[in-house]
């Protein structure tokens, strides 16, 4: 009888292991999709606020202000909360700036470069975390 017993319930068991493995897959799968997407928005955000402070730095006026203001709002959705810190402490640098009418960048350049690791660094955990 328990030889019976155990062909008789051993597809289902199998079936139900195949199902819960199926499962998984897809929604392993999901997951890898929404941070991949994740990775490449964040990065893009980053590479847009790059640019925006570059144009906004040498050529200061409304409209690149306003775009800069915008890929702040962008990098700073997608970053951890020390990338945007760090990018709001930029953006208040960079507006100071060029409302002083200085010429001389290196003092900005040097707050731009820290930023840089920061943002690098954001990457990278981002990537670690992901690959688990």
């Amino acid at each position: 009888m328990t030889v019976e017993l155990i062909t008789a319930i051993a597809p289902y068991i199998t079936a139900l292991v195949g199902l819960l493995s199926g499962v998984y897959a897809v929604s392993r799968a999901n997951s890898n999709q929404l941070t991949s997407t994740y990775f490449s928005r964040m990065t893009a955000a980053y590479e847009n606020h790059w640019a925006a402070f570059a144009e906004f730095v040498y050529y200061p006026n409304d409209k690149t202000r306003n775009a800069y203001v915008v890929a702040v709002y962008n990098a700073v959705l997608y970053s951890s909360e020390d990338a945007a810190n760090g990018i709001q402490a930029l953006f208040h640098k960079a507006i100071e700036y060029t409302r002083s009418g200085q010429s001389d960048a290196r003092q900005l350049d040097k707050w731009a470069g820290d930023l840089e690791v920061i943002l690098h660094n954001d990457v990278l955990r981002f990537r670690e975390r992901g690959s688990r």
